[in-house]
């Protein structure tokens, strides 16, 4: 039997796919089409023993199931779903010129040789579907070298293609699984070409001419000739050479699936996509590029809760550092003396300041106030920190981590906290073997009391950074909240009630706006309180 891997690795590329896996063709053929075997793989998905395709194509191998059938009868019951972009069917198709003359020719030689067969119906896609092809050829041919760009109605005029309905040839290939049916046709047509190649009939050698045959037999002469002036000649083989092993033709890509890939891409609307003509001169194509997917992915969004845009090339971190970084900038502006600013950890708060390095933010930042950074390693940047406040007009701003070394133990008191920032909400490591076993204890005698131990750590850590600002009765300090969550009343009921009574929804702009009013008015105060 042909190991589940191979199986697998065979089906996950889409044409071949495509061509196997449908429930009406595995049924019968297919030796992993087994509902028990599936059913158990199903399973082990909903319950996170198989954890990746490898565990998947493995358990299928054991069980003699198919994984690619098991992971779609789990979709429906999964809360997530992790799926990865699909460039090639959401946001570009393209065809070459190689690949609709081997389309072209096949559907000609699928006409000729069914055309007594098929329904009158089915002639007439076939016979417009040729047509297609053939304007698509003509047009390559005519492009060649050059490059350009259309839109799909640009395109449409230049190849003469609105006297077809495309919508109608997309929906009849689709229906009646036509590009399955051509693969088959396909094979079938590679397969006996090659045998004929191999092992040419009778009647095809007494085709040849005369000619032909005095000169088939004086290359037999030349050749037995050229043996015997070489027959002292030894020639070894190496005993590792093994015998070639015949092509698989079942692994040939059937041009049809391109083409009807490009051809559902031109159904998009005119204003979304255009088709870029890539000169080549030996196999030029058209490509069409989607600039608006908004359709493609309404499916997903309508149906799913919540949908998460994940990938390498995007940067949205990035964006927020930069806008956390003007927002500081904007708001010491309007703080005397002394701030600090508290980040979750170490690591965001080292991403914080790579991305105001990168972006300039960090020197406009450093004209209103003088920055310093903690570490894990320097000691001495708390009292360059304290020089700066003290012996500088415009003050300095000092960037921590919660429940980091400064935010315990040290006291901003007075001009050396004049402003408290609180980024995010410095949640936990929750892998933390020992967290875990905590939460799990809790969770076993108290309802939900791992959750709330998790919680109340997070806050406890805030408390405990926002008073280091306030330390006598006369103190005074601004405390910001910069994280959306702090609105939420299960986060609020858990700061110190001197916080939770006076938070006061504000933008940036009514702070700087307010803020000096703020300060005026209780520096006034601890002046009189002094006298």
């Amino acid at each position: 039997m042909k190991p589940v891997e191979n199986h697998i690795s065979f089906l996950l590329k889409s044409i071949k796919k495509s061509t196997r896996c449908s429930s009406k063709s595995c049924s019968d053929s297919c030796p992993f089409y087994k509902q028990q075997g599936i059913e158990k793989i199903t399973n082990g998905i909903l319950s996170r023993r198989l954890k990746n395709i490898e565990e998947i194509a493995n358990e299928g191998s054991t069980v003699t199931g198919c994984p690619y059938f098991a992971t779609r009868k789990a979709l429906p019951i999964c809360d997530l779903v992790l799926t990865p972009y699909q460039a090639g069917s959401l946001y570009s198709a393209e065809i070459t010129l190689n690949t609709v003359t081997m389309g072209l020719n096949l559907v000609k030689q699928y006409i000729e040789t069914y055309r007594t067969r098929l329904k009158a119906k089915n002639l007439e896609y076939m016979e417009q579907l040729r047509d297609v092809l053939t304007a698509l050829e003509t047009g390559l041919k005519k492009n060649g070298t050059s490059c350009d760009v259309h839109t799909i109605q640009a395109f449409f005029i230049k190849l003469d293609l609105f006297k077809f309905n495309l919508h109608k040839l997309v929906t009849y290939m689709e229906n009646t699984d036509l590009c399955r049916k051509f693969h088959g046709f396909f094979i079938r047509l590679k397969k006996r070409a090659a045998k004929e190649q191999a092992n040419p009939t009778e009647k095809e050698k007494d085709k040849k001419s005369g000619v032909a045959k005095l000169l088939t037999a004086k290359n037999k002469e030349d050749k037995k000739g050229a043996a015997k002036k070489e027959e002292n000649v030894i020639f070894m083989k190496p005993q590792t050479e093994e015998k070639k092993k015949p092509f698989n033709f079942d692994n040939l890509p059937s041009p049809l699936f391109s083409v009807k890939s490009f051809l559902s891409a031109l159904n998009n609307p005119c204003d979304d996509g255009r088709i870029v003509a890539e000169g080549d001169a030996k196999n030029p194509k058209f490509r069409f590029i989607l600039l608006n997917p908004a359709l493609k992915l309404q499916e997903v969004v309508s149906k799913a809760r919540a949908v998460l845009l994940v990938g390498g090339t995007m940067e949205p971190a990035q964006l927020l550092w930069q806008s956390l970084g003007r927002t500081l900038t904007s708001l010491v502006s309007s703080i005397p003396k002394g701030c600090v600013a508290f980040f979750p950890s170490y690591a965001v708060l080292s991403d914080f300041i790579s991305a105001l390095n990168s972006s300039g933010i960090a020197k406009q930042l450093q004209e209103k106030k003088m920055l310093f950074v903690e570490s894990r390693d320097n000691n001495e940047v708390w009292e360059k920190y304290v020089n700066a406040v003290n012996r500088t007009e415009k003050g300095a701003i000092l960037c921590a981590v919660a429940g980091g070394k400064l935010s315990e133990g040290i006291n901003f008191s007075d001009d050396l906290g004049r402003a408290v920032f609180m980024i995010g909400l410095p949640y936990p490591n929750k892998e933390s073997v020992e967290l875990k076993e905590k939460m799990k204890y809790l969770s076993s005698r108290v309802t939900n009391g791992g959750n709330l131990l998790y919680n109340s750590l997070c806050l406890h850590a805030v408390n405990q950074a926002i008073g280091r600002a306030i330390r006598h009765r006369r103190d005074f300090a601004a405390v910001v909240l910069i994280d959306s969550r702090f609105r939420d009343p299960s986060i609020c009921t858990q700061l110190s009630s001197w916080i939770s009574s006076r938070i006061k929804p504000m933008s940036c702009e009514s702070f700087v706006k307010e803020a000096p009013g703020f300060y005026a008015k209780n520096y006034a105060e601890q002046k009189g309180n002094q006298k």
